[in-house]
């Protein structure tokens, strides 16, 4: 799938083999939907992160080939391409302390990709972002920048208010002009955090929330990013916001009898957004909202999916599980 040519202006450096890919299938023992970290999809397939490799997985026959076998930190979709992540441990590095990090970008039926990234593998990036201006990656000190049409990233030492959280799920999504990236953290009974980060100056604004299970570019408002909160205990909470700077704004809220309902994750995909909780799919566009019942699960590859309306596949996962009570939920892949 991969090819040596010119992509943002730097040329290709290795591929990846099929004999590589197949020696190292997470799937071949069927955990790849056991453990579904993050999904998009493109050209027809469903492009999914799971231990470590990126799976991409056809919609229509569920035939699975993986794309990259190890090291894969994020995957990320920006204009109908496929955007990866990962951490080169199969390349030599100049110390034992560093990595090299490799971005990928899926265009057709090829795979290229950028110039490399070195960096202490302790402060390495754990995060992709995509913009209109190019990645954007995010480390627990520093943030990394390729702008279109340059083969140097841009290294920004980050300037936090507060440590670094404990474990939890990091999500990222960025303005449109790449400016600002927000990172949302998933610690489940253990709260959440959102923090803004300005890309020029590394200064960060951080705040304590509910869990952010999810956030995405907001077509409508190319400032602004969208974002999902979720929680589930004795009083389930959660709801679906904008993003603007400082400003957070309520995009859909349903409270009753003391408790409000958590969203699982939120996709974006031209000037509509789909948001999903354990009870519904929502589609939220200049037109309206729109709201669909998840249907019935069935089996795609080792994932469990259900199509409850055309442009939006789910995807079950336990990812939220490590954090809470809620169990298996439901993960939204926008379609084209």
């Amino acid at each position: 799938m991969t090819d040596r040519r010119l992509g943002l202006a730097a040329a290709l450096l290795l591929s990846l083999t099929p004999a590589l890919a197949a020696a190292n299938d997470p799937g071949a023992d069927g955990l790849v939907g056991k453990d579904v970290r993050a999904g998009v999809a493109s050209g027809g397939k469903l492009w999914i992160s799971s231990f470590g490799a990126l799976v991409a997985i056809d919609e229509t026959t569920g035939i699975r080939h993986v794309e990259i076998p190890n090291g894969l930190m994020d995957v990320a979709k920006w204009k109908g391409e496929v955007w990866a992540l990962r951490r080169r441990a199969d390349l030599p590095a100049p110390t034992p302390a560093q990595s090299r990090y490799s971005i990928y970008v899926v265009k057709g039926s090829r795979m290229f990709e950028l110039p490399p990234l070195l960096a202490a593998t302790a402060e390495g990036p754990q995060g992709l972002a995509m913009s209109a201006s190019g990645p954007r990656l995010v480390g627990r000190t520093k943030l990394w920048t390729l702008d279109r049409n340059s083969s140097r990233w841009r290294e920004t030492r980050l300037r936090r208010e507060a440590s670094p959280p404990p474990p939890a799920v990091m999500s990222l999504a960025a303005t449109s002009d790449g400016s600002t990236i927000y990172v949302g953290w998933n610690a489940g009974k253990g709260g959440g955090r959102l923090e803004r980060i300005d890309t020029r100056s590394g200064a960060a604004v951080t705040r304590t929330t509910l869990p952010v299970t999810g956030l995405a570019a907001d077509p409508q408002h190319a400032d602004c990013v969208l974002g999902a909160y979720g929680l589930v205990q004795a009083g389930a909470s959660g709801r679906l916001v904008r993003l603007c700077g400082d400003a957070e704004t309520t995009v859909l809220d349903h409270a009753a009898a003391g408790s409000s309902e958590p969203f699982y994750g939120i996709a974006a995909d031209g000037d509509a957004v789909w948001a999903v909780s354990a009870k519904a799919l929502y589609r939220l566009s200049p037109k309206g909202q729109q709201t669909f019942a998840l249907g019935d699960w069935s089996w795609l590859s080792d994932l469990r999916v259900t199509r409850p309306a055309p442009g939006a596949i789910l995807v079950q996962t336990d990812l939220n599980r490590h954090f809470s009570d809620s169990g298996s939920t439901p993960l939204v892949i926008a379609t084209p």
